[in-house]
């Protein structure tokens, strides 16, 4: 089981608060000496990845409003990779929750979305057995500990600089962190992406996500999980560049500011 930490001291105010999942001397807890870089003033591996989500986490948190903490869970692992390429980083919410009286009803939700929703932490309010501190966080993340080693992207590895000044041939922390948040907040859907069915990823055939609910197919002119999408169909506009756009009203009305 992973033992979970805070990172950094929470305040008062409801924020983003990265929790620290990995064990002593490793991912983030690297002792390993490194000269600060880019803004970034920490003198170990593990120092300057801390500061590097904790930026990141600031920046979602001065953007979004959030009546209640959303505690992210970081940890560094061997991610899929190969010499010439390789996952960076994955990150999703812990927990999912459906309501009839959500927004959009009987529909998958992130847990971070739905906390905010529903104004309180619902994992706590409705005594969920299995919410125990090991577990005291809504949005699950893991980046490539091996990233630049000769079998995963060799050559390559991090860059956690907080200027945006990448060198060549290496990554930015910065910028996989705050895509990967992003997910974990919502920003991601639970179809099966090589079947098409709704709720597949989630392990709940059938039922649609928030986030698919706005999925919009160009070819058929009708959202994802509608009676006219079947799961061969949801699979083929995943696939096909320019098929699947968005049709939400906030973001389909700020359409004609940007083209």
């Amino acid at each position: 089981a992973l033992i979970a930490a805070s990172l950094f001291v929470p305040v008062a105010h409801a924020e983003i608060i990265p929790v620290n999942l990995d064990p002593a001397g490793a991912g983030l807890n690297d002792p390993t000496a490194r000269a600060p870089e880019g803004g970034n003033p920490g003198t170990t591996v593990g120092q300057q990845r801390q500061i590097v989500y904790q930026f990141a986490a600031d920046l979602w948190d001065s953007t979004l409003t959030a009546d209640v903490d959303v505690r992210v869970g970081a940890s560094f692992a061997a991610l899929s990779c190969n010499a010439s390429s390789g996952v960076l980083g994955s990150a999703g919410p812990w927990w999912i929750w459906s309501d009839p009286a959500f927004p959009v009803p009987d529909v998958w939700y992130h847990q971070a979305l739905a906390n905010q929703i529903a104004g309180e932490n619902l994992n706590v309010t409705n005594e969920n057995p299995d919410y125990v501190f090991p577990d005291d966080i809504e949005i699950g993340s893991q980046f490539n500990a091996n990233l630049g080693q000769p079998n995963c992207l060799a050559g390559s590895g991090w860059y956690y600089g907080l200027d945006g000044n990448t060198p060549a041939g290496l990554i930015n922390f910065l910028d996989v962190v705050m895509h990967e948040i992003s997910h974990g907040l919502g920003f991601s859907g639970f179809v099966d992406y090589s079947t098409g069915v709704l709720g597949g990823r989630a392990g709940t055939p059938g039922v649609s996500d928030v986030y698919t609910h706005f999925a919009y197919d160009n070819v058929t002119g009708a959202r994802f999980d509608t009676a006219a999408m079947t799961d061969a169909l949801r699979s083929t506009a995943l696939k096909t560049p320019g098929r699947t756009a968005w049709d939400g009203a906030s973001a389909t009305s700020q359409v004609p500011a940007f083209l």
